[in-house]
């Protein structure tokens, strides 16, 4: 799914999402793994999660810096 598509998504699969976090059942999507080239010669394994696994993490990354009194991002 692409970035531009998870408004859409979310409007459809909000409640469910919700529940699933909310009682411990949400599972993220195993990440997508890319090789990036090194300038030396060799790579650099990158994962990339999908959009909708970036969300909650988001959203509980912001919740947890704000309960902190922390105000940057």
């Amino acid at each position: 799914m692409k970035a531009e598509d998870l408004f859409s998504y979310l409007v459809q699969h909000w409640k469910e999402l919700q529940t699933s976090v909310l009682e411990g059942k949400y599972r993220p999507e195993a990440v997508r793994r890319v090789e990036i080239p090194k300038p030396n010669g060799g790579v650099r394994q990158l994962g990339i999660p999908t959009v909708i696994d970036r969300m909650p993490t988001n959203v509980a990354r912001l919740w947890t810096r704000n309960m902190m009194g922390c105000s940057r991002d």
